[in-house]
């Protein structure tokens, strides 16, 4: 099968011969059967990634899901235990401008002058003396005279321009209870009654690409030759939610410890777990592996807080 100039899937069926003569293989070829015409079927999903696993509803003891509580011919028990998980995504893009301008000015003058004028009268008959004033013979006189001046100018100016814009992403995986009603006439523990089920099933969320199946027939008969499966280059890849079977050795629904009730020779053990009736762990009991898992939460506690 292959891709024509505009993108049309065509096939050709051809026949070839080998065998072997003297110690080498021939290989005759160029056998043409016919045309094979391309037959789109489907989508499927394929190189699937793991990102996480919902292990089935929360727990829910079987021993109280029982016909006395509901009528099992229009009731059930669905939906009485749930878990949602929320993943929330948060994108802010910002873009900011500012701008500032500012002149200052500032000019000042300043003039002064001043004048004074003292007389004095001297006497010397010898040739030197002593100059001392006399009231008589002294004059004085003085001129002063300022001028003073300032200016000074101040302009300022701001501008700023802020745009913003957010995404806001959430995923939420949510699992109910769901479940079929026992068959009555196989009573796991007689003494309870008849019981809800819980179905043993767990959800993956996994990443996987996305591929066309098509079917090649030929052209003159219909003929179905094979299926073709070509990766498709214009889908990225996306999300899906796989329902996988829970081991029910692991886990089971509807029972927490192995066990379904009592009866009157002691307790009654679910066919996966016959030894609950002794000191173990058994579905979802598993206190040794809740405790090491909560060591691990402080570990990473006080490693953050010392952090």
């Amino acid at each position: 099968m292959r891709y024509g100039a505009r993108g049309e899937a065509f096939g050709v069926l051809k026949r070839a011969y080998s065998y072997l003569r003297d110690g080498r293989w021939h290989l005759v070829t160029g056998y043409k059967v016919g045309e094979l015409a391309s037959e789109w079927v489907s989508q499927i999903q394929f190189d699937p990634q793991l990102v996480g696993y919902v292990e089935g509803a929360p727990p829910v003891p079987s021993e109280n899901l029982t016909a006395g509580l509901t009528d099992p011919s229009s009731g059930t028990f669905e939906g009485a235990s749930s878990v949602q998980l929320t993943e929330a995504e948060e994108v802010v893009r910002s873009l900011s401008c500012a701008k500032e301008r500012s002149v200052d000015a500032a000019f000042g003058f300043a003039l002064s002058n001043e004048v004074d004028v003292d007389v004095w009268m001297i006497t010397a008959p010898l040739g030197f003396g002593i100059a001392k004033a006399i009231a008589k013979a002294i004059a004085k006189g003085g001129v002063s005279a300022s001028v003073r001046g300032n200016l000074e100018f101040s302009n300022s100016w701001a501008e700023e321009t802020a745009v913003s814009q957010g995404e806001n992403t959430a995923r939420t995986t949510k699992v109910v209870l769901t479940g079929n009603w026992e068959d009555p006439a196989r009573l796991l523990n007689p003494a309870t009654g008849r019981r809800y089920v819980p179905a043993n099933t767990g959800f993956a969320v996994v990443q996987s690409q996305t591929a066309d199946v098509f079917a090649l027939r030929l052209a003159h008969s219909g003929a179905l030759v094979a299926y073709r499966i070509q990766p498709n280059p214009d889908i990225p890849k996306d999300w899906n939610v796989i329902p996988f079977p829970i081991n029910p050795r692991y886990t089971k629904q509807g029972t927490l410890d192995g066990t379904v009730g009592f009866d009157q020779r002691g307790t009654v053990a679910v066919p996966d777990y016959q030894g609950a009736r002794d000191r173990g762990e058994y579905s979802y009991f598993k206190p040794r592996e809740a405790y090491a898992l909560k060591r691990r939460i402080q570990r990473d506690r006080q490693r953050l807080h010392s952090f």
